[in-house]
């Protein structure tokens, strides 16, 4: 499971929540592929409830194209 910080109220801010899913997402797509990787797998991953993972992503194709594009975004930063 991925670790976050917390708000004082012990709850995950937001943004990091969305964060804390892609990396879920990423471990998950990596280890089982994806056709075999399903919402509820990546919310187990992130350690959220699958409300979550829905309330920040629409479906799972969409949450792969994020996932896509922050990964290209990262390494076209570190080539520049």
């Amino acid at each position: 499971m991925v670790q976050t910080e917390t708000s004082r109220a012990g709850r995950q801010k937001p943004v990091k929540k969305a964060e804390v899913i892609l990396e879920g997402a990423m471990q998950e797509f990596l280890a089982h592929g994806y056709a075999a990787t399903s919402m509820d797998r990546i919310a187990a991953a992130a350690g959220v409830s699958k409300a979550t993972v829905y309330s920040h992503f629409q479906d799972k194709e969409g949450l792969f194209t994020t996932l896509i594009q922050r990964l290209a975004q990262e390494r076209y930063r570190t080539i520049l």
